[in-house]
This record gives structure tokens, C-alpha cells and sequence, in this order.
């Protein structure tokens, strides 16, 4: 009977819909270069891009959209200079956006501070920013959401 009763509970757990409202970012500094990959889900990401504009977007129109939320509402300020990052590379599957941007960096430029403004998608209601950084040897992560939408990270 109580195995009966357990996996009738583990039964009723695979049905059950866990929808976790989460955006991954991953800076990261390789040679000479400072990288950002962005990860974040499709449906949500494009209701806010396209804004309810359901036209057939070609990939220039979709990168400047893209471009330019990123540019709005991300801000990371390294020392006392804001960092500018490119679009490298953008992947779109079924359910995410995969954006991969970098920026000119030198290694041998020592980051002892860095902070972070971060707004995406806070619009939606228990949307969190996970923010992991790969810098000078050292992995961290953050959680930023609609309370906490600045970080500031020495090294």
C-alpha cells in the first residue's frame, strides 16, 4: 500500500507545471576579449521585443530590436567605464534565445570592480536575473530581480 501511495505522488509530481520565470548571463574574459552570453526564454523575450507586432521580422530587424533592449535595459560599468558590447552571435530554438555579445579587453587589464544594472524582463511578474561571472579566476553569481535590479561585485 505504501508503494501504491508513492508512486501515485511521484505520478501526480510529473504532471505538475513548474514554470520558473529565470534569464541566465555569463560575462566571462578571454584573451583579449570580454564575453557575455545571454540566455533567455523565447516566448517571453519576443512578447516584449515585437510588441504584439506579430509581422514576419527578417534576422537585421530582429538584431536591432534585440540590440537595443539589451542596450536599455543592461548596463554593466567596469571601474568607472561603461562596457559596450557587441552582438557576436544570436541562436534561436525552440524555447530560448541564446545571444552571445563581446567587447575589445585585455587581459592584462585587472577588473576590481564591476557593476551591474539589470532590468530584463522585470516586467513579468517572479522573473529572476541569474548573473554568473568567469573573471580574474574566479566564478560568483547573483540573482537579480525586481527588488534587486543593481549589483556591485569587487574582486
Amino acid at each position: 500500500m505504501k508503494l501504491l501511495i508513492y508512486i501515485s505522488f511521484l505520478l501526480g509530481l510529473s504532471f505538475m507545471e513548474h514554470d520558473v520565470r529565470m534569464a541566465k548571463f555569463n560575462l566571462s574574459q578571454s584573451d583579449d576579449k570580454l564575453n557575455l552570453a545571454i540566455e533567455v526564454d523565447k516566448e517571453d523575450f519576443e512578447n516584449i521585443l515585437f510588441n504584439d507586432d506579430k509581422s514576419e521580422k527578417n534576422k537585421k530587424e530582429i538584431s536591432i530590436l534585440i540590440d537595443n533592449y539589451i542596450s536599455d535595459n543592461l548596463s554593466i560599468i567596469i571601474g568607472n567605464k561603461k562596457i559596450h558590447f557587441s552582438i557576436s552571435q544570436t541562436k534561436i530554438d525552440e524555447y530560448y534565445y541564446l545571444i552571445h555579445l563581446e567587447t575589445p579587453w585585455s587581459n592584462t587589464q585587472k577588473i576590481q570592480k564591476i557593476e551591474i544594472k539589470n532590468t530584463f524582463l522585470l516586467h513579468i511578474e517572479d522573473q529572476s536575473n541569474i548573473f554568473f561571472f568567469e573573471l580574474n579566476d574566479n566564478y560568483r553569481g547573483f540573482r537579480m530581480h525586481e527588488g534587486r535590479t543593481e549589483i556591485l561585485v569587487g574582486y
